[in-house]
This record gives C-alpha cells, structure tokens and sequence, in this order.
C-alpha cells in the first residue's frame, strides 16, 4: 500500500513533538542531577560525596544531550544545563585554582543563559536560573583575589538579582522571591564595601538592608536559611543578636543534613563567639576564656563539614576554621591570669604559626593568606615585646617584620586602595618597625627603622582620612577613634628619633594637638586632654613657651570636661585640670622670663603656686614655685640696678627653694609612679638654691664695685665664682652644670677686672678676656654666647682705651671704638640693653678724649672752637648713656668735666680728667640668668600606662546596727589598655569580719581575692563590702588594691584611708570637742563630757557609761572598751559640786593619731595637740 507524502504541518507538529519530549527528558534529567546533588551535600562521608556528585554529573550530562537534540529554542536551556554542569565539576576540582577557573566558567555560562531567558521573555526561567546559579557566583567572588573583578562580579550579580526579585514578586511566589531578596542584598552589600564612590556605596548599602528586611518579613525561615549562602550579607553590630539569629539558622538547616549549611552555620558560630568572647572579656575573663572555647568548637565542627564535602572556606578575619589554633591560643592567653600559663599558651600559639602558614599558602584564598601573616606578626610581635631574652626577642620582631613585608602584595588585591583594612595593614607594619627599633643598639639602624616606621605611619593616617571621609555617618566612633590613635602614634615616632630635632618635635606637637581634636569628635575628653599635654610638652621642648601655655590651657578645659561627662572621676579630672593650668602660668612665666620681664614672670609663678597648692596630687610643690617667683622678683631687683635689695631677695628665694627641697624629699613615696619619681628627684637634688646664694655674692659684687669698693667687689666676685663652680661639679643636670660653669667664667674674668683697678694695670684685664673666651666655649645657649662675647669685646675695649690715654695714638682709637661698637652690637643681640648703654657711654668718652687731643693741637682757633663743642657733644651723649646703663659714679665723673670751663687754658685739665675717666675699667656685669624649664609636667603616664584610679563612693554604718559598716569603693580604669583586678589587701582591718562582700570575690584573712575581674579603659568597677567591728570603736580601714597589666605586670595602689566611728559615745565625744574647739576654748578645756552627761544627752542606760565599783569597773562596758583603746581619755576634776568636790569627765583622746586624723576629715582644720593643765 502506497502512503500519500506527509504535509508541512504534520511534519511541523511530528518535529514540534518530538522536541517538547527531549526537553520533558532533559528537565527530567536536570531534576535527578539536581536532586543526586542535594543528597551528595548530605553525604556522610567524603567518598560518598564524591560518588554522588559524579552521579549528578552525570545526569546534568545527559540533560544537556537533550537540550542539544531539542534545537535552538531550547539554547537558554542548554547554556543553563552547561552551567549546572561547570558547577558540579568544581565541587571535583583538586585544587583552589581548578575550582575558581570552574566557578568562574560557570558563572559565564549563567549570564549567557540568563541573558538568552530574558531576550525570550521566558521570565519565570529567568528567575529560577538566578536563585540556581546564584551561589556559584557568590562562590567565585570569595575566591577571587583581583578587586575590579569582584566589583564586576557583585554589580552583575547584583543587578540580575533586581531582576529577579521583580519576578518573583508578579508571580507571588513566596519561598522564590525570599531567597532572591536575600541573595540579592548578598550581592549589594558586597558591593558597598568594594565600590570608591561614597554615593554608590551608601546607596547599595540602604537597598540591601531594605531587601534583608524584606525577605525576613516575607518568609523569616527561608531568609535565616539563605544566611549560609556564600558572601553572607547584611549582619548586625550587635554580636548577643548575630549569635542568637545564627543558632536559630542552625535550628532550621540542621534537619536537611546539608554539609554545606551547616558548615556556614558553624563557621559563622564561632566568629561570632569569637568576637562575643572579645567583647565580654573585660568584665568576665573566665566567661570569655569559656566562649573562646565554644567557638573553637564550632570551627572545629565546621572544618568536619567542610572536610566531607572538599570545600575550604575563603572566609578569613578572626579564626579561619581550617587552623584556628594560632589565633584561639592567642586569645586564651590573653585572660589568663597566671603567668606560667600564660606564657605556655603564649608559646602554643607561636608553635601553631608554620601550621597555619602552611594551609594558608597550600588551600587559601589572598585573603585567607593575608589573614594568616596577620595574625602570625601579631603573635609573634605580641611574644617578642614580652620576651626577656634579648636574643629571641629581636629574632621574633625581625620573624614578624618579614611576615608584615609579605603581606603587602596582598593588601592590594584583598583591600580597596581607600580602606580601613589597608590604614590598618599599613599601621601594623609602622608598629612593627617601632617595636624593633625598640631592641636595636645600633643608633644609625634605630633611626632608619622609625624613620621607615614614620613614613609608614603617615601613610596610614592619609589612607584612614581618606577612608573615613567617604563614611555615610561623619560621627563614625570606631574611626574617629582609630585616626585619633593614628595621629598620636606618628607623634611618638617623631619624638624618638636621635637628635630628635625642634623640626621633628614641631611635628610632633601638630601630630598630638590633631589627634586630640580627633578624640573631641567622639567625644573622648581624657584621651583629648593627654594629646593637648602631650602636645604642650612637645612645644616647652623646644622652648616655644606661649604655644605650650596655649595647649596647656586646652588639655586643663578639656579635663575639665571629663569631669562632667564622667562624674565617678571628676574629682580626678578636677585635680589634673588646676595642674594643667598651673603649668599654663609656668610656661607664661617661662615666657617671660626669657623675654627679660621678670616682674611679670613672678607673678605667673606666684599663680602657678596656688593653683598646685589647691591640688591634692601636687601641693608639695606650692612652695617650689614660690620660692620661684621670689627669685625671678630678685632678678627684677638686679636688672634695675637695686643691688642691695637683689642680695636680700636672692636671699630669701635660696631659703625658700632650700625649704621645698626638704619638703619635697620627706614626701618622696617609695610607691610613686617611677617618672613622677624621677622628676620629684631631680627637683629635690636641684642646685637652684646654691645658684641663689651665688648671685647674692654676685650682686653685693656689683654693688661694691659701683661705689668703686675694688677690694669687696674683689672677694665678692671670687666667692661667687667659686659658688658657680662648686654647684656645676654637684649638680646632677647637665643644662645646670652648663650653665653654672659658664657663670663661674664669667665671676673669674670680672674679678679679674676688678684686679685690674687696684693694681692700676692691664695685665688682669687680659687675664679677663682669656677668661671670657672660655665662657664663650661653654656657653649653654645663643644668647649666653652673645652675652660673653660682648664682655670680652668690651673688655678688649677697655684696654685699648687705657693704652689711647697714655699714648693718644689715633690708631688705638679707631681699634678701642671698634671693640666698644662690637660689644654694644652683642649686648644687643642678647636683650642686655643696660650693658648695651654702658658700652656705648664708653665709646662716646673714648671720642670725646680723642676730640679733645685734636683741639688742643688745632693751630686755627675756628677749629679749635669747633672741636671742643663736638667734644662737649659727646661727653654729653656719653653722660645720658651713663644714666641709662645706671653708672652714676662714671656719670658724675663725665658731668664734672662739663662743668668745667671751656677756655683754652683749662683745655689741658679737661683732657687730663676725660683721658683719667677713661683709664676706670668698671666691669660691665651684665648677668646670664638661669634658663628655667629644667623640671616637666608629670602625671600623664598615668593615661598612657596600665593604671586606676580608686574613690570610696559611700562609708558609713547601716541603718539599724552599730558596728556593721558599708564600704562602697570605684575602681576606674584610666590607663590605654584593659587592667585585671587581683586582690583588695587589708580591706578587714583587725578586730572585723566580712559580712558582705562582691560577686566572683573570695575572703582571704584580712583580703578579698579574684584574679579574674578585667576593667576595659575608661570602664568603672564597683564594689560593695559590709564589715562589723567586734567591738565598739573606731574601724579604720586602709585597704591596697593590687592589680595587672595585659603583660601580667602587677601593681598595687594604696586606696584612701577611711576612718568610721561605731560608738554612739565616741560619736558625742567628738561632737562636743568640735562645738567647743569652734567657740575657741583652750584645746585643753575642750570637749570633757561627765558621765552623767553623756547618759541624759545619748539617752542611754546608764549601764554603758558606769562600771560596777564592787567589781572594780571605773566605766562600763562600751565606755570602757574606747578607753581601753586609747579612743577616750578620762580626768578627775577636782573642786568641783557633788561626792567628795571631785568629778570624773571623758574626752576624745587626743594624742592618738587616729582621733586627730577623723577629727581634721569632719573639719578640714589640724588639730592642736596639747598637753592637759589639769592633775588627774
């Protein structure tokens, strides 16, 4: 039978048929791979993974054979069946760069596929390839090491994920359009953090919170589901709620057995616990030691995950899953309080550094490589700063360095250019190359190591502002915080540099004052106050005394602010605040003093006195500054010429300042801070009062020597010389012994001058100015040099003066006025106007001797004339400039001449006196003062170490009770880094017991121990004790807190003393002494109470105050326990109404020091002791 030819359409429909079945079976076959994928991710075993995978590989293979049968409508099909097929051969790739190539391929295809579905309008295709392939592309950007191919990556995934998301929401499709809102803000949250545009990054990262929100409103398990897809998204700050929204993820995933998932889970748990651990370690170490474990756990528990599904995580950070134990032995080291564990967990983690270096390199990431060298220099550079062996300290910084320096060709793929990561990355390597700086003697290698550390540092500090000011929030904490710290750093490295340079120490200063407007933005008003000190100690230096009270005053308001925002240490605040600003009038007087304006300076040191005299810290040093402003008060006295009064004055500043020596050293405590000791020390040992008894000797000189006393002057000079030299061989500071040397010089050369007058010759004056070449050498700074060098000028000048008046050679003339202009020009230069005035006076006699010599010799009578009224001139002249440099003998000498007549033939005796006037070589004193600034500002080591500050809150006794006591103490943290408390010693004095005391505390005989309770800086402890007394009395408690550092260093700091009254009697017995000692009764006849009186005043049973005579007890029971403890005195008043004229009366007893000590605490007054008039 012949069959017709079949037609177009059958033909069409049978081809039509055929290809809607390949594609039933190509989906078919898609569906099985997918499904034998699912269950490989489910896998027991690593073997079973792997067979499962190939499985579905296979699978995926023949729905591609399928799709390519079914022609070219099925091409987006197809590409997506080829991108299935990429995908599941990457989980087969042996090693990182096999499956980044795989995932990458796959994510080509996928674009392709999508790309095809959406030019068909195929949209629901579309949306199922995203939410597919979507992990593969999140996968191969955490692989990926090259920045601008991650932000490509993320925009194009982010973009079709909008797409989907759009999608998802037309059909309705709840479950769908959750994981696409979730994957999608995955994808735009990634993007923030990688793009350089602050308007795009803000932009993403607002949708991709917004999608977050979304997709947890629409399906909440879904969306806690999509947490562990690869590039975890949006997470919050808060690391209590990653916690709790991670285990309830775990809750949901763990049922599907998804190897995967829960890996991610675990992997998140113990980041998350990691950094909770970090965060709650300053208030429960054992706690924190307690979740660090945990979260080695759960990384321990995700690498098994991983380990049966042939995945390494590229996420890095804080304890990489793959070898954690390096950074986890690190951590636990931390807070352990015991040193030999300490040091052995330390080791542990060194131990574990080739470990993780090892996997890094062999399985990692660039950032997981860039995270193992980090946290492996932080270790080692860690170990390296508490290591005592020099040896093996300079070999673990030089180990560090080298892994810093390999960091750096990854910080450029791993960070943006403009980062935080990358200041930070650039700050470790500046820190490193400080630290070995540190152990380096060679002093050429030290400094290039901080000079490389500076440039790095600066570096680091452009990178961070340039970071920050692409913030969404300008008020950024964290940051400001961390520029703040930045800028204080680079100060630091510039003051280390040997000669440290006023160019560096300039730097420095700006550097400090930077940092500390930094810390205002937060506001951190006590880190802002250290860098304004930090920044005016910088500036007193180099002598820059205006700037330096400027930043003073600002680090004295900036305390003054803390005070008011933390209230637990405004006394403390209030204390550094008035020390601040004294040393604002110490630097104003500094100022002064150098401008010559004594005066002036005595009054800034006579402020700067009671500002430290109303500091609890430093009133010790109200009479050194006070005997300060006396001398600079004296140095007045002398500059005008007062030289009598100057001898008094420098008097009276010697024993002041000898006064605050002594005072200074009785309060010298063998538990001061060791640079506060230092300073106190050298304060105590200063020979500034033996400098005060020199320039007495000094001035009687100069004063002896004006009223032309040559022999006085003579002595006076010497002694004073020998003074200066004696204190330059005991004195302990070098710009001291300096400048005493130099004064000494100049003492030997003007008793020379004075020599020179009582043995009428020239010889000594030569001596002199051999002399003053000396002083020249030893000149401690620019203006002594110029100073010496004018004296020697003029003294150079004098003795060519002498030879012109014997000889009248016009040669030595113009050579003797040379040198007076020279020396007039030097004291000049140096501020000395007064010697200036002399030397000019000097110059005009020597003209007007010369002028004198020519008109005598003037044959014409016109020129005669002439010459004498210029010579009239000049002596004129030279008496005002006599006037002006205080000379009134040499003054009155010039005015005689004058007053002589000006006929010729008194010519020749005119000449004779003007010539005699010019021979006197009166000595030109102009005196070097000392360069004040030898002491410095302490206190701010106390901000920049480990150290507390310690206030007893509230004492008293409890309501109700008689001998229980509550003692309330805060402890505050006022050091840079977290301190631990250790123990409070003697905090239950004899004669106590503990009734109560704090959580996590221990009694231990007369202490309370805990050796786990941390205070992060700037936090505050407090504790809270109640104690009873056995007996009635005074419980005097003066407990010492003992506490560490984070290198375990202990330290202790005794806490104020507290004195409480448990007696109702002794309680009135201080009472009436007070009201009696106010009406000013004699201190002998203050305060007797008879016993009578005490039992109707207290209304107590006369049984506490009377004894039993037939038991022979004088007092009872509670009267007599305070007498027994030489709390109260008792006297028989004699003649007094009642049995017998006599009368028993108590008092207080006052020879014990305790009562005069509680007593001066209610009154603020001293007590007077005195011994009583009255026969017991």
């Amino acid at each position: 039978m012949r069959y017709n030819e079949p037609s177009d359409s059958s033909v069409k429909r049978l081809r039509l048929s055929t290809a809607q079945t390949l594609v039933l079976r190509a989906e078919a076959a898609e569906t099985i791979a997918l499904q034998q994928y699912d269950l490989a991710l489910q896998s027991e075993t690593s073997a079973i993974f792997k067979q499962r995978v190939k499985s579905a590989l296979s699978s995926e293979k023949r729905a591609k054979a399928f799709f390519e049968k079914a022609g070219p409508r099925s091409r987006p099909r197809l590409l997506r069946a080829q991108a299935v097929e990429a995908f599941l051969s990457s989980w087969l790739s042996r090693g990182r760069n096999d499956r980044k190539r795989a995932l990458e391929h796959t994510w080509n295809l996928a674009k392709k596929a999508l790309q095809s579905f959406h030019a068909a309008e195929e949209f629901r295709e579309y949306a199922d390839t995203y939410n597919l392939l979507s992990f593969a592309v999140a996968s191969s950007i955490e692989f990926e090491g090259n920045q601008r191919l991650r932000r490509k990556k993320l925009g194009e995934a982010a973009e079709h994920g909008r797409r989907a998301v759009a999608i998802w929401r037309s059909i309705g499709d709840k479950t769908e359009l959750t994981k696409a809102l979730i994957r999608a803000s995955i994808f735009l949250d990634g993007l923030a953090d990688e793009t350089s545009s602050k308007i795009l990054r803000v932009d993403n990262r607002r949708e991709s919170r917004r999608m977050w929100k979304e997709g947890m409103k629409v399906s909440r398990n879904v969306a806690l589901h999509e947490i562990t897809h690869p590039l975890a998204g949006y997470q919050s700050l808060d690391p209590k709620e990653n916690l709790k929204v991670c285990e309830e993820a775990l809750e949901i995933v763990r049922p599907t057995k998804d190897n995967f998932a829960i890996g991610r889970l675990n992997e998140f748990l113990a980041k998350h616990n990691f950094y909770a651990a970090e965060s709650s370690g300053g208030g429960d170490p054992v706690a924190a030691t307690r979740i660090h474990v945990k979260a080695l756990h759960y990384a321990e528990a995700s690498a098994d995950f991983y380990d049966i599904i042939n995945y390494t995580s590229p996420i890095a950070g804080v304890l990489w899953i793959h070898s954690p134990y390096c950074q986890h032995f690190s951590a636990l080291a931390r807070y352990e309080s015991d040193p030999d564990r300490c040091a052995l967990l330390e080791e542990k983690s060194l131990r574990c550094i080739p470990e993780l270096l090892r996997s890094a390199r062999e399985k990692g990431s660039p950032r997981v490589r860039f995270y193992a060298l980090y946290t492996s220099y932080n270790v080692e550079s860690a170990a390296a700063a508490k290591e005592k062996t020099r040896k093996r300290q300079r070999r673990l910084f030089q180990r560090a360095l080298s892994h810093r320096m390999e960091t750096d060709p990854l910080v450029s793929r791993v960070f943006a250019r403009i980062s935080w990561n990358r200041a930070v990355a650039i700050r470790g390597l500046a820190d490193l190359q400080s630290r070995l700086a540190n152990v380096e003697n060679d002093r050429k290698k030290k400094n290039r190591l901080l000079s490389q550390a500076i440039r790095n540092q600066l570096l680091a500090i452009r990178v961070a502002i340039a970071y920050v000011r692409q913030l969404e929030a300008s008020g950024d904490h964290f940051n400001t915080e961390g520029i703040a710290r930045l800028f204080v750093g680079y100060g630091d490295l510039l003051s280390r540099i040997e000669p440290v340079g006023d160019n560096n120490v300039r730097k420095a200063a700006r550097a400090y004052s930077t940092g500390a407007e930094w810390n205002e933005k937060i506001p951190r008003y006590d880190r802002s106050a250290a860098c304004y000190w930090k920044s005016a100690q910088a500036y007193d230096q180099i002598q820059a005394h205006t700037i330096a009270a400027e930043y003073f005053t600002r680090a004295s308001q900036a305390y003054a602010q803390f005070g008011r925002r933390v209230p637990s240490l405004r006394h403390l605040a209030r204390d550094y605040s008035s020390y601040l600003k004294a040393w604002t009038k110490i630097e104003l007087a500094r100022s002064f003093h150098a401008k010559q304006q004594f005066e002036r300076a005595a009054k800034s040191y006579r402020q700067a006195a009671e500002l430290h005299k109303s500091t609890k810290r430093w009133n010790l040093l109200d009479q050194y500054y006070q005997a300060w402003s006396k001398l600079e008060f004296a140095e007045a006295l002398s500059r005008k010429g007062r030289f009598r009064a100057a001898v008094k004055a420098f008097g009276d500043a010697g024993g002041k300042l000898a006064e605050s020596k002594i005072l200074i050293k009785n309060q010298l405590s063998p538990n001061s801070r060791p640079e506060e000791r230092a300073i106190l020390e050298k304060l105590a040992n200063s020979s500034i009062d033996s400098y005060c008894k020199a320039r007495a000797n000094l001035e009687e000189a100069m004063f002896a020597e004006s009223q032309e006393d040559y022999h006085r002057s003579f002595e006076k000079f010497g002694l004073a010389s020998e003074v200066f030299q004696e204190t330059s061989t005991l004195s302990e500071s070098a710009q001291e012994n300096r400048e005493a040397s130099f004064l000494s010089s100049l003492c030997k050369a003007w008793q020379l001058a004075s020599k020179a007058e009582l043995e009428n010759s020239t010889k000594p004056l030569q001596m002199a100015v051999s002399v003053f070449e000396r002083a020249i050498r030893l000149s401690p700074n620019e203006k002594s040099l110029k100073l010496a060098s004018g004296h020697k000028a003029f003294s150079e000048g004098l003795i060519t003066s002498r030879i012109f008046a014997k000889t009248l050679d016009p040669s030595l003339h113009e050579e003797a006025a040379k040198h007076l202009q020279l020396s007039r020009k030097f004291y000049l230069e140096a501020g000395f106007n007064t010697a200036a005035h002399h030397a000019t006076a000097r110059r005009l006699l020597l003209d007007a001797s010369s002028l004198l010599g020519n008109a005598r010799n003037a044959k014409d009578p016109n020129v005669k004339i002439e010459l004498y009224d210029l010579a009239n001139a000049k002596l004129l002249e030279s008496s005002m400039e006599f006037k002006r440099a205080k000379q009134n003998i040499r003054r009155a000498q010039v005015k005689q001449i004058l007053q002589e007549t000006t006929s010729e033939t008194k010519a020749p005796l005119r000449i004779t006196d003007t010539l005699t006037a010019l021979t006197y070589s009166s000595t030109n004193a102009a005196v070097y003062t000392y360069a004040q600034g030898n002491e410095k500002s302490f206190g701010l080591e106390r901000f920049e170490q480990a150290d507390i500050e310690v206030k007893t809150a509230n004492v008293g006794r409890l309501m109700g009770s008689k001998r229980d006591v509550e003692l309330e103490l805060e402890i505050s943290n006022i050091g840079k880094q977290s301190i631990k408390l250790l123990r409070l010693d003697d905090v239950f004095p004899e004669g106590s017991e503990a009734v109560e005391i704090p959580d996590s505390w221990k009694a231990q005989g007369q202490s309370v121990i805990n050796g786990s309770r941390v205070i992060a800086p700037a936090e505050t402890e407090k504790l809270k004790f109640v104690l009873r007394q056995k007996e009635e009395g005074l419980l005097i408690i003066r407990p010492t807190l003992v506490f560490s550092d984070e290198g375990g260093a202990a330290s202790e700091r005794p806490v104020a003393s507290v004195i409480v009254p448990t007696s109702t009697i002794f309680d009135f017995l201080v009472s009436s002494f007070v009201k009696d000692n106010a009406t000013r009764l004699r201190p002998d006849m203050c305060g007797w109470k008879s016993k009578m009186e005490i039992v109707k005043d207290l209304k107590i049973p006369r049984s506490h105050v009377y004894g039993e005579r037939r038991y022979g007890r004088a007092f009872g029971k509670q009267l007599d326990s305070l007498v027994r403890a030489s709390l109260v005195e008792y006297r028989i008043f004699p003649k007094e109404r009642g049995r017998g004229g006599n009368i028993t009366r108590v008092r207080i007893q006052l020879e014990n020091e305790n009562v005069r000590e509680y007593i001066q605490e209610l009154t603020s007054e001293k007590v007077p002791v005195e011994k009583p008039i009255l026969a017991s």
